[in-house]
């Protein structure tokens, strides 16, 4: 698995998070190893401006994902020699982006009482479950998600 980092700064410490909720996110969807994805660290008000204009909700939200390619929950995916090159950044097959506001990250831990390793896992692997087809618009989707959620952070818990 490749991470792309763009944007503020982020502590060793929070990629540690950032790239263990990755991992533990693929594996437990069983995807191959050679995937991509880049992380966009982004002020408050960037953010604002990026769901105002991606999703025409104007406020500041916590975590925002672009998936690459349109997969349904569970599809695996196929890693090919003559896979398509634009779709290869850094080493991986690329799945699209994600942007993170860690000040919301921060707010979240103290509102909910959280660590903020707790609620930067939680927020990746949300991302990373939308970047590979799983969705919560209509109730019966968020029945799929919520529990492969929920098991991919019970098991990251534990280690």
């Amino acid at each position: 698995m490749k991470i792309e980092y763009v944007g503020n700064k982020l502590s060793f410490k929070d990629k540690c998070v950032i790239s263990r909720a990755v991992r533990a996110t693929l594996s437990e969807l069983e995807q191959p190893k050679e995937l991509a994805v880049c992380v966009n660290i982004v002020s408050p008000e960037e953010m604002r401006e990026i769901n105002n204009r991606m999703r025409g909700i104007d406020k500041v939200t916590d975590v925002l994902s672009f998936p690459s390619a349109s997969l349904a929950p569970f599809e695996k995916i196929s890693i090919v020699q003559s896979a398509s090159k634009e779709m290869k950044i850094s080493g991986g097959y690329f799945i699209g982006d994600m942007a993170i506001c860690m000040e919301e990250v921060l707010r979240q831990s103290e509102e909910y009482g959280e660590s903020k390793k707790r609620v930067l896992s939680r927020l990746v692997v949300h991302s990373i479950l939308h970047l590979l087809g799983f969705d919560h618009i209509k109730d019966e989707d968020f029945a799929v998600m919520e529990p492969v959620q929920n098991k991919i952070l019970d098991k990251l818990a534990k280690k």
